[in-house]
């Protein structure tokens, strides 16, 4: 496997591992991956491939099953388009955010442009055009929970990080939903094959990101909501061991995020419900068009699922495998972190009464009963007084993920000494007018994946002012460090402390 030179921005050995990058790039780098040659472009200093196979089509008898590596191809792929993503599987939930939130259209990163098809296995890379060998390696997973989203959002791109960071930036699309997590009796893993699909991308990782100036022994995963749920499920894969070195969790509620065999097997039953099949005719789903099979399974909620072979036990239980353990970790939650579900996208909520506050509080995880529920409120009241009943379930909420963060920490902490790094992003924007809480300044659900990715250009969400370029230098220089050595902290930045147990520590990301 060849790295990138002159037309075809290769120098060096001709294998991938050590391949160096010229600095001498044209506009049509080119690069030689293990099963095939790669054409990308150059923008601004960066190289970018789009939509580069790593696995076999998942379709016809290879659909619910564990992922195949890409059939090699001859001649030169063009890598100028991203690939397409996986058809979605939206709850009832879900379907209420899209009309009307740009948030969530955005962060899913669907576009006209690009199709939905089972035939998503495929990732892109960003790398610095005239950049160094062995740079360290991000690899982001897309949020949407285990239902939607892709590696094609705008709010995730690597060519900021890749120029000015010198890291090499991967995101990766696989499947989702019913397609990737429906439990099939006598299927090992189908309930997991979506988490299958992002092992076999970090396998991608390992035998050919040399070739783009990546370091292989010095990877990060990373991800955001549903991608930070990603995330902690790998650390639980023994087969994930070795393919990274450090992990990013934003916003992840990964206690809540996987399922039982037996849970598994309840949704897995109510499709054949609501397909009209007998149970068990595994042929007839998988001869059943992708597209109206997750039309069908809209409403049921499809996720990974414990106990399974390739993920027997939680990733934070002590009986966790061994890459569980020994992987610093570096996590936290948005100030206003609830702010961005569902009842950002139905202004109508803003006017919820106190017998709705209840109810809904009453369904939060984790709430015991209606003493309870009555507590959270009064506390809730007595920190923001006069606050309005959808400003007190947001802050209630939100102190929930925030809880459930700290306990995953402890847990964390609990099964091995590696190092803890714990923020709270509490940068306020100025909430849009088609939202529950139109002009209040809040910092909500995945408002910090701009300063992340170094990308303050979008000001409808990051906000205006040179507020926005302070942050996104000290946010994305501390995320970059950390990919690179492990610890936040470098020059030009503000201290951050380690979370520990005895003192557990939160960076204020203001």
């Amino acid at each position: 496997m060849g790295g990138m030179d002159g037309n075809d921005l290769a120098h060096g050995s001709g294998q991938a591992r050590g391949a160096r990058v010229s600095a001498e790039v044209q506009a049509t780098p080119v690069v030689q991956t293990s099963v095939g040659t790669v054409e990308g472009t150059v923008r601004d200093g960066v190289a970018q491939f789009l939509g580069i196979p790593y696995g076999s089509p998942p379709v016809g008898e290879l659909r619910f099953r564990p992922p195949e590596p890409a059939p090699p191809w001859g001649g030169i792929r063009s890598a100028t388009t991203y690939g397409p993503s996986s058809y979605p599987t939206l709850t009832d939930a879900d379907r209420e955010y899209f009309p009307n939130s740009r948030l969530w259209s955005v962060y899913a990163g669907y576009d006209a442009s690009i199709p939905f098809h089972e035939d998503c296995l495929r990732l892109n890379v960003w790398t610095s055009a005239g950049g160094t060998s062995n740079r360290p390696v991000l690899v982001w997973l897309h949020g949407g929970g285990f239902s939607w989203g892709s590696g094609s959002s705008p709010l995730t791109t690597g060519d900021r990080l890749a120029r000015d960071h010198g890291l090499v930036v991967v995101t990766v699309n696989h499947r989702l939903g019913v397609l990737g997590y429906l439990h099939v009796d006598g299927e090992d893993d189908s309930a997991i094959a979506g988490l299958l699909d992002l092992r076999l991308a970090l396998e991608w990782v390992r035998d050919n990101i040399a070739a783009f100036g990546g370091d292989p022994h010095n990877v990060t995963i990373a991800g955001h909501s549903g991608g930070a749920s990603k995330v902690a499920c790998l650390l639980a894969l023994p087969a994930a061991r070795g393919l990274f070195q450090r992990a990013i969790i934003m916003s992840g509620v990964v206690t809540l995020r996987s399922m039982t065999l037996e849970e598994a097997q309840i949704q897995a039953d109510a499709l054949w419900g609501k397909a009209g099949l007998p149970t068990g005719d595994i042929g007839a789903l998988r001869r059943m068009p992708a597209a109206e099979l997750c039309r069908v399974a809209g409403g049921l909620r499809f996720r990974p699922a414990v106990g399974e072979p390739g993920m027997p036990v939680h990733p934070f239980d002590d009986a966790a495998a061994p890459s569980a353990s020994g992987i610093p970790l570096l996590t936290g939650v948005a100030k206003d972190d609830a702010a961005t579900f569902k009842w950002d996208s139905d202004p109508s909520f803003a006017g919820i009464g106190e017998a709705e506050l209840h109810r809904r509080v009453l369904g939060l995880p984790g709430v015991t009963g209606a003493v309870h529920a009555r507590t959270l409120i009064d506390h809730a009241r007595a920190q923001r007084p006069g606050a309005t009943s959808a400003r007190l379930l947001v802050d209630i909420s939100t102190r929930g993920l925030r809880e459930r963060t700290e306990r995953m920490l402890e847990l964390k902490d609990a099964q091995s000494p590696a190092a803890i790094w714990d923020y709270e992003f509490a940068h306020d924007i100025v909430m849009p007018a088609e939202t529950a809480f139109a002009g209040e300044p809040m910092a909500p659900h995945g408002a910090e994946l701009p300063f992340m990715f170094d990308l303050p250009g979008h000001e409808w969400l990051v906000g205006a002012g040179p507020a926005r370029e302070v942050l996104s230098r000290v946010m994305s220089g501390y995320w970059s460090n950390f990919v690179r050595t492990g610890d936040p902290n470098g020059a030009g930045l503000p201290p951050w402390d380690q979370w520990t147990a005895e003192i557990p520590r939160i960076q204020l990301l203001t």
